[in-house]
């Protein structure tokens, strides 16, 4: 988008915000047992309790991670691609448009808000 416009990256700016909250790992079975990891690290954590991840077709969320998670008990997800599972539906982080402050969970959601933000529709004039 900055560079569709002509503006200097210099000049972009969102704001992101870092998952710090603590979270139960919601896949069964997992060997963490009821150790806590931060939700910026599920990464780390996924590597350690769970190193085959990947190469499993399905992963279910047998429980909520904490209160506010987006994912019902029961979910199944692909196991690769169950990290990114985890940041849109059970972690806090999000970036944050700085123009009306829609909260959005992966980054080329936002990409795509700020093309049609409606409080940039007045410096669409140019």
């Amino acid at each position: 988008m900055a560079q569709e416009n002509s503006i200097p990256y210099e000049d972009v700016c969102y704001y992101y915000r870092v998952d710090e909250n603590q979270y139960h790992c919601s896949i069964a079975d997992c060997k963490s047992g009821q150790i806590t990891f931060r939700g910026d690290t599920i990464k780390t954590h996924l590597e350690s309790y769970h190193p085959n991840i990947t190469a499993v077709q399905k992963v279910v969320c047998v429980r909520k991670s904490h209160q506010t998670s987006k994912c019902p008990p029961g979910n199944a997800v692909k196991g690769k691609s169950y990290e990114q599972h985890f940041r849109e539906k059970h972690s806090d982080a999000h970036l944050l448009c700085p123009f009306c402050g829609h909260r959005y969970s992966r980054a080329n959601y936002i990409l795509k808000h700020l093309k049609n933000c409606k409080k940039l529709w007045p410096c669409k004039r140019f």
